[in-house]
């Protein structure tokens, strides 16, 4: 279905917090944000004309922006207000990724990449070998992650960004988005209208036709297995084996998409040219089938040690836990459980969005561990 923007500005990036929470950023220093999952959006003040391309949450009221000429900006009450940091850098910035609150990147033009370790407030400049234009960053852990770019470069890093390692990625074309469903399973967006798979951690990369006619510009993955990818015409596709086959998927607009995003299995957004926002409430099928979402409860929250989640008791229930990357960091299947105990202890202190419902709904509520 389509939402409406307001704007006819291009729009380059969106992302969702919970199901009525996001934020998209896009050209001229486009901000929208909503609190009722895109039934309205409202512009907000960015202090910027520059384009700005990525968005990534800290915390459910805090997220980054960051856009051309080094531009990272910053808001701490759900996207309301915002205010400029200072990333050291003139790039075009086109990627941000944080694997916490703390630790984050981001990256751009002329093989630019920084780094901060305090949610954004200071920035650091890293080497990577590389003068491409940069613009896709996934890390898989604290230690390793991956930067892809303009002809077919995609860098690698087992240290936390101390040093990079070129990868061959088997092909020449721009690359523009990556994505790990798992330690060694990952996909990058390619400008030739495939997708590029690795089974092994990055080691060789094999190219998957997506039957896009132009580039693939985004990839999301809500689970090992449900993908999804957009760029030209409007085109959705949807892979269900792991990035194996792409399936295109009805869509209402002939804009070029930007950016995909799923807050859970069933909801998810696109945004594009012209303003084009695009929602989904069953996983982008045709046809939607109207079912109801069973209550629940869990408690506490925070949680520290243990959340103890109240179930039906008498259904098949689907549990999932993904980081604010939309990354699942846990998942499982109960049958006929009334009560579930979820053991936290070791868990790495931050929000958390928790899903429960069945195969085609899930609820998601934001779960915070101390």
């Amino acid at each position: 279905m389509s939402q409406t923007s307001g704007t006819q500005t291009d729009l380059y990036a969106v992302r969702f917090v919970t199901e009525n929470n996001g934020i998209i950023a896009g050209d001229n220093g486009m901000i929208l944000s909503t609190s009722n999952g895109g039934t309205t959006w409202t512009q907000r003040v960015s202090g910027t004309t520059e384009n700005l391309n990525a968005v990534c949450y800290l915390h459910p009221d805090t997220a980054l922006i960051a856009g051309y000429s080094g531009v990272i900006l910053k808001t701490t009450d759900g996207g309301l207000n915002w205010t400029s940091l200072n990333s050291g850098s003139i790039r075009h910035l086109t990627s941000l990724f944080f694997i916490n609150a703390d630790t984050g990147y981001a990256a751009g033009e002329s093989g630019e990449v920084l780094k901060t370790t305090n949610g954004g407030n200071t920035w650091s400049k890293l080497t990577t070998g590389t003068t491409q234009y940069l613009h896709g960053i996934y890390f898989t852990n604290a230690d390793t992650g991956y930067i892809v770019g303009n002809s077919g470069t995609i860098i690698k890093t087992t240290n936390g960004g101390t040093s990079w390692a070129s990868l061959s990625s088997s092909t020449t074309a721009s690359l523009y988005s990556v994505w790990f469903i798992d330690n060694q399973n990952g996909f990058s967006a390619a400008y030739d209208g495939n997708i590029v798979k690795t089974v092994n951690a990055g080691q060789t990369w094999t190219s998957i036709p997506a039957n896009m006619i132009g580039p693939v510009t985004s990839l999301y993955f809500t689970q090992a297995g449900i993908g999804y990818a957009v760029g030209v015409v409007g085109t959705i596709l949807q892979s269900t084996n792991a990035g194996s086959n792409w399936n295109t998927q009805q869509c209402s607009t002939t804009e070029v998409l930007q950016s995909v995003f799923f807050v859970n299995e069933q909801t998810g957004w696109c945004v594009g040219q012209k303003g084009t926002i695009l929602k989904t409430l069953n996983g982008g099928a045709t046809n939607i089938n109207n079912l109801t979402k069973n209550h629940y409860s869990f408690y506490p929250n925070p949680a520290k040690n243990e959340v103890c989640i109240n179930l039906p008791g008498n259904e098949t229930v689907l549990i999932q836990i993904a980081d604010l990357n939309g990354k699942i960091v846990y998942k499982r299947q109960l049958e006929g459980m009334a009560m579930f105990i979820l053991n936290v202890a070791g868990w790495q202190k931050g929000v958390y969005l928790l899903s429960i419902g069945d195969a085609m709904v899930l609820k998601t509520e934001l779960l915070m561990i101390e």
